[in-house]
């Protein structure tokens, strides 16, 4: 329980400034109960980020969380009655990433075949060696090498 009586809270989350998509009544967290956990709030909503939301202002500052505990460094006033507002951008679904990944793979072997019309010494080495597989190969690379890039950036 909270020093106020109640030891739930209303979170109202919108994505990208649309809702309210989802109504949770979550427990406050923490050691004087008066923090909610964002971590699990992002993974039932499946959120890459989340921001403070006003119904008259919008999409305020990004909230981030403890990375240790995943609950929130700002601190509310854990009052029985209030409602706490986040604005969420949504993680890409499966679709769009593999049709990203499909995309890249059209144009970098469009990319490849279009190079290859010309009969240089070394492209028919490559030809001869892989046996018509190096341009499946060449994507293979690139679209590894670009996700673990993304992702490094990411983490940062």
């Amino acid at each position: 329980m909270s020093k106020w009586g109640e030891d739930r809270v209303l979170v109202e989350v919108y994505i990208r400034g649309k809702g309210p998509v989802h109504k949770l009544k979550l427990p406050w967290e923490g050691y004087e109960k008066n923090q909610v956990d964002l971590e699990s709030l992002m993974r039932k909503c499946r959120l890459n980020a989340i921001y403070a939301f006003s119904l008259t202002q919008g999409r305020g500052v990004e909230q981030f969380y403890n990375p240790k505990n995943g609950l929130s460094l700002i601190t509310y006033s854990g009052k029985p009655d209030s409602i706490i507002r986040y604005d969420g951008e949504p993680k890409p679904t499966v679709a769009t990433v593999l049709s990203r990944y499909a995309l890249a793979f059209v144009l970098v072997s469009l990319l490849l075949i279009s190079s290859s019309r010309s009969k240089n010494e070394w492209v028919v080495q490559a030809q001869q060696l892989l046996g018509g597989r190096a341009t499946w190969i060449a994507c293979f690379v690139i679209m590894i090498f670009s996700h673990l890039a993304r992702r490094s950036l990411r983490r940062k």
